[in-house]
């Protein structure tokens, strides 16, 4: 209190509470009646609607199945396991890996001439990513990744010593990156199917057309649906 009077009043004020009247204006009161305000220490808590807000996107992503890092997936240093892995295979096994993925591209690139690829696939890569990957057509995301960091450590011209390494490490760095983008992905799974039923709607035409040639070579007749095909 002799603080607030020796600040706010007169020295006619300080002297008078000093000697012991205690007579104080009406400033020294209310200074004395005002409460200190509490002080806080760090930064002030986010409001009650923003962590709500937050605790609701949290729980919806749980429910969608958890946080998935689907930018730049594949940057950055592979796992010590894979390259544990890959460390300790024989050079007949890296070599084994090449000509499988060799294998896939030459039959990819066989089915790219036909007519009924090259309507359906136009701008979508002719190789199968999952084929060069030996993933399945419903892998997701993590075992993509799995699959690439094995496979490209296999595979690195740097490691296996096969005159084609580098053509089928990019290959695999190819698929695997059309496969981690899900609009890629979503073209080239529908290209794929266009092109399946396109193939499955010209093995039944050459199959009836077959089977006229063979009717009408033994004189029979022939079925008008058979006919119209």
């Amino acid at each position: 209190l002799m603080l607030h009077v020796l600040a706010s009043c007169s020295p006619r004020h300080h002297l008078t509470a000093l000697s012991g009247t205690y007579r104080l204006c009406v400033l020294c009161r209310i200074l004395a009646a005002a409460k200190p305000k509490r002080r806080v220490m760090g930064p002030a808590a986010p409001p009650a609607a923003l962590l709500a807000a937050a605790a609701a996107y949290h729980a919806e992503m749980d429910a969608a199945g958890g946080y998935e890092q689907e930018l730049e997936p594949l940057v950055g240093p592979p796992p010590p396991d894979f390259v544990d892995e890959a460390d300790a295979a024989s050079a007949d096994a890296r070599e084994a890996q090449v000509v499988r993925v060799l294998r896939v591209l030459r039959e990819a690139a066989a089915a790219a001439g036909g007519p009924a690829f090259a309507a359906a696939a136009a701008g979508v890569p002719s190789m199968d990513p999952y084929a060069v990957l030996g993933v399945e057509a419903t892998a997701d995301s993590a075992s993509i990744r799995k699959s690439y960091w094995r496979l490209s450590l296999l595979v690195h011209p740097d490691k296996c010593s096969h005159p084609a390494a580098q053509e089928v490490f990019q290959a695999v760095s190819k698929a695997a990156q059309l496969l981690q983008d899900a609009q890629q992905r979503a073209a080239h799974d529908a290209a794929q199917a266009d092109v399946a039923l396109r193939q499955q709607a010209a093995a039944a035409a050459a199959a009836a057309e077959r089977e006229v040639a063979w009717r009408r070579a033994r004189g029979e007749a022939v079925p008008a649906e058979l006919a119209a095909a």
